[in-house]
């Protein structure tokens, strides 16, 4: 019995790392985010910070994407998908442009500025965003 529980345990604890959009057609960004002076030498000095992360829900057939971070659904029509892990977006604004490619998400920023200077993002895999998240608890 104890052999179960603690099997249990395990396996609930490896599934909390793995992302599993994939049977529903979805696919996440993790983002983590630390702010520039923190920020040296391509290493966050503090602990970098987990974002919520945003799901996103392409359509072929359409060539639009749904996303959501919490709760609200927002619909992205200025696109191109290919398929769940390579798709390209533009803001409807016209700021950037972003998607995944081979199932890593990317983003550029197309106006004149309009860089956040602020702070440093990255984005990773959801067990690396999991064990960032880990430390703030």
């Amino acid at each position: 019995m104890k052999k179960l529980i603690v099997a249990s345990i395990f396996i609930v604890i490896v599934l909390y790392f793995f992302d599993f959009g994939f049977l529903k057609g979805e696919i996440t960004k993790y983002s983590l985010s630390c702010d520039k002076e923190n920020y040296i030498n391509y290493q966050c000095t503090e602990r970098w910070l987990p974002l919520n992360p945003t799901t996103y829900k392409p359509y072929v057939d359409k060539q639009q994407v749904l996303y959501w971070t919490l709760s609200d659904i927002e619909t992205l029509s200025k696109c191109s998908v290919v398929n769940r892990k390579n798709w390209t977006c533009m803001y409807d604004d016209e700021s950037a442009e972003f998607g995944f490619k081979n199932g890593e998400y990317w983003l550029v920023s197309l106006g004149d500025g309009v860089t956040d200077e602020l702070f440093e993002d990255r984005y990773v895999p959801k067990f690396i965003y999991c064990l960032e998240e880990m430390k703030w608890w």
